[in-house]
Formats: structure tokens, sequence, C-alpha cells
């Protein structure tokens, strides 16, 4: 009997579905919401910043003028860069500071088109 409770026990802690859930530093309500909708050219990336995190969010991943906009945990807009014209309004000492960054969403479409 014990054995069987180890065995399930440790099957348990191995092979539940949470294991997986970074639950220390959970996603803000606005990237779940975008993450659910399921955007076909939508990159979403997290980067730690100091003590918290930004997220650079591409709205168009193949698209050459889409910027990139950077965003703090309650959604103000910090600062965008790129495009065609490679405009910036984030400064280079800004950009440099993304300790880690994680690609937590992407697109899963290999066409650049989207189709």
């Amino acid at each position: 009997m014990k054995l069987t409770l180890l065995i399930v026990f440790f099957g348990l802690m191995f092979f539940s579905p949470f294991t997986g859930m970074n639950t220390e530093h959970p996603e803000p309500d606005w990237v779940e919401e975008i993450m659910d909708k399921r955007p076909r050219m939508t990159k979403i990336t997290k980067c730690s910043l100091g003590d918290d995190y930004v997220w650079k969010l591409n709205s168009c991943v193949t698209c050459a003028d889409m910027m990139v906009q950077v965003y703090d945990r309650d959604k103000n807009l910090l600062c965008q860069y790129g495009g065609v014209l490679k405009l910036n309004t984030c400064e280079e000492k800004d950009l440099d500071v993304f300790e880690e960054c994680e690609v937590i969403y992407k697109p899963k479409v290999r066409m650049g088109f989207g189709w």
C-alpha cells in the first residue's frame, strides 16, 4: 500500500500538467488576453528589467513597417522601435538594459504572409 502511494505521488509530481507553469512570475492579464486570442502574426517577448519585467510586442512579425512596442506590467507604453524607417523612441541604453529575454508567444505560420 505504501509503495502504491509513493508511486502515485511521484507520478503526479513529475507528470502533472501544472509542473510547467510559471507561477512565480505570471503574465499580466493584458498579455494573457492577447495570447488567448492566438493572433497569427504577433510575437511577444518577455524581458527582465531590474526586479520586474517588460514585454516587447510585435504585432506583425513579417511586416517590415511594424514597430516593436515595449510595455510595462501595467500596459504603459515605454517606447517603440523598428519599422522601415528604423524609428526609435527608446534610447540605446534602454534597449541594452534588457537582461534576459524569452519569447513567450510567436506565430505558427510558415509563409511570410500568413496564408
